[in-house]
């Protein structure tokens, strides 16, 4: 009974604990399983803690103490600025590092201050998105309004996830192995890994994982060492793909154009879309021009045999930047040359005509 009794007290000192610190002692092992994601045969922190930086917009208040409550916006510099207090450095503190700070400040002046900090408005992340993307670079993601810090000090709502954030940078491109995408991210001075194996996700070999992308984040979409076609093609169709590309057809189609097209447009159907064939066309094959991985162009002729099977080789799925030609048939061939052989002697025989007409 008094074991019991001695426990009870013991729980009821640590949730006052917790309370006051801002922090559920008794969460730390539930979050634990949350924020950590395989990567290799290692776990690596998923979800760092969030720390504050310019644009973060913030609501302080003093429990029960009038002309202590502001709204204040970190500045370019990582300072706020509050009542009757010198500006002060928040950029990289977390919340709870903040609140314990302006605390002290505040225990000069005032009596035994209770300070809230509540996080209005996450600012934009910042990120670096690399390899196998149509636009490498760094990008600015958005952030929620209405983002919100739990207890343990971590943005786990609302953030930009991987998807959004390669979307961002125009998809991936046709050699992106999206069973190899890394995110570099940096928690406590420590770099981590974390592989994201994206195609073994669609095809239901390991469990889903879309993870949250933070500020200071390091996309890198790996080149595929070999591609087979079935991968290329449900890497097309995954929301990593583009949302168009961009395919030339020329030759003997009605209207010979740059089209922009799905990810998952074959030959047929780009023909199609250019118009289709015209009478002069040949309509047994196609060539196709592509650049590979090492940036070679190479030349494929491609038979068609008129199948919707996205799978047949005469429905080959094109890739951004492809170009079809559409060649004319034999009788258009044979024609253009009887044509082009009788252009230099065309003024000679249109002379002699009018001469015969007149001179008759």
């Amino acid at each position: 009974m008094k074991k019991n009794l001695i426990l009870k007290q013991f729980y009821q000192i640590a949730i006052l604990i917790s309370f006051i610190l801002g922090t559920d002692l008794f969460l730390q092992n539930s979050y634990a399983n949350q924020n950590y994601l395989e990567a290799g045969n290692s776990k690596v922190k998923l979800i760092p803690s969030y720390r504050l930086g310019p644009g973060d917009k913030l609501y302080i208040s003093v429990f029960k103490i009038e002309g202590y409550t502001a709204e204040v916006e970190v500045l370019p510099d990582g300072t706020i600025n509050l009542p009757r207090l010198e500006p002060i450095n928040v950029w990289g503190s977390t919340i709870g590092e903040v609140k314990s700070h302006i605390t002290k400040k505040y225990q000069k002046i005032l009596r035994n201050p209770i300070v809230y900090i509540d996080l209005k408005q996450a600012r934009d992340l910042n990120v670096m998105i690399t390899g196998s993307v149509k636009r490498p670079g760094i990008y600015s993601l958005a952030n929620s309004s209405n983002s919100k810090i739990n207890k343990n000090q971590m943005l786990t709502t609302y953030s930009p996830t991987l998807t959004t954030a390669i979307q961002s940078a125009g998809g991936v491109t046709p050699n992106a192995d999206i069973n190899s995408i890394d995110i570099i991210r940096e928690v406590k001075g420590k770099k981590s890994i974390i592989r994201i194996k994206f195609l073994d996700m669609m095809k239901n070999k390991i469990s889903f994982k879309n993870p949250l992308i933070y500020d200071g984040d390091k996309i890198v979409v790996n080149r595929a060492i070999e591609l087979k076609y079935r991968d290329f093609r449900d890497t097309s169709i995954s929301s990593l793909a583009p949302t168009e590309i961009n395919v030339d057809v020329i030759g003997e189609v009605a209207s010979p154009a740059t089209l922009t097209l799905k990810p998952t447009t074959t030959v047929t159907k780009a023909i199609l879309t250019a118009g289709g064939f015209t009478r002069r066309s040949t309509r047994s094959f196609i060539y196709l021009y592509r650049t590979n991985m090492v940036g070679k162009t190479i030349l494929t002729k491609i038979r068609l045999d008129g199948s919707e099977d996205i799978a047949s080789k005469g429905n080959t799925i094109l890739r951004d930047n492809d170009v079809v030609l559409v060649l004319p048939n034999s009788l258009a061939t044979v024609s253009d040359t009887v044509k082009s052989s009788l252009e230099p002697i065309a003024p000679i025989v249109n002379a002699t005509a009018l001469f015969k007409l007149f001179g008759s």
